[in-house]
């Protein structure tokens, strides 16, 4: 196996991990917002993170 397979498979169990349990604890204390208000929010958060991520790494040309 080359390098980045390995890479791929240590991210891929590491989001798992990370979501599962940070998972538990996020859906814990969110239960008092709306279905749409946490869409909205997600939506939002995402867009954001994005921009930022493809300013931070000058990935403009792959954005568009």
């Amino acid at each position: 196996m080359n390098k980045e397979f390995n890479k791929g498979l240590f991210l891929a169990g590491f989001g798992s991990f990370w979501w599962g349990f940070f998972g538990v604890l996020y859906f814990k204390y969110i239960t008092f917002i709306g279905h749409v208000e946490l869409v909205v929010h997600r939506c939002l958060w995402t867009t954001f993170t994005l921009v930022i991520t493809t300013f931070f790494f000058s990935k403009w040309r792959c954005f568009f």
